[in-house]
């Protein structure tokens, strides 16, 4: 167990114990405690890179799936999948989905609060089990609506109605 004193040891301990022997301790500039690379490879091939980063001053430890996936900003099919990212961030209580239009980099991850509790194995546990459920499941879908492939709403028949045209709408505009 860990609260505020959290480090990259105790994480890789908890990674070793999960079963993830590859993973490194990386320092970050002005941090004291670093942070700690890890990933696994999943569905066709593809391999996911963990960042899990103790950010101590801020209370939280924080898990980032960083360039789970690239989508160009000039993506034709742009406006379908920030609808889909946005019902997937709507529909999740834990984690949510970023995306940076300065790159194009998809990123998946987990905040958790670490300042007046401690962060036990389990909780450890259920939260690789989430990031690795979510993305494994949802980077395809969203691969395939980026490219054209599918349709948010074909993904997500949640999404299929008014509600869509009207995101839709917003999402252009801010896109403009």
């Amino acid at each position: 167990m860990f609260g505020r004193g959290v480090t990259c040891r105790q994480i890789a301990r908890y990674l070793d114990q999960y079963g993830w022997s590859k993973h490194r301790e990386v320092p970050e500039k002005d941090e004291k405690e670093g942070l700690v690379l890890t990933g696994w490879q999943g569905a066709g091939a593809k391999e996911f890179v963990l960042a899990i980063d103790p950010m101590v001053e801020k209370g939280c430890l924080s898990f980032k799936v960083v360039e789970a996936l690239k989508v160009p900003r000039e993506e034709a099919h742009l406006d379908q999948f920030l609808l889909a990212m946005a019902w997937l961030n709507f529909s999740r209580i834990l984690g949510k989905w970023g995306y940076d239009p300065r790159d194009g980099e998809v990123r998946f991850s987990v905040d958790v609060p670490i300042d007046r509790a401690d962060f036990t194995y389990e909780q450890f546990k259920h939260t690789l089990r989430v990031i690795v459920g979510e993305v494994e499941e949802n980077v395809p879908l969203l691969q395939a609506i980026a490219e054209g492939r599918k349709q948010a709403d074909e993904a997500f028949p949640e999404l299929a109605g008014r509600t869509t045209t009207t995101l839709e709408q917003v999402l252009r505009r801010l896109l403009l």
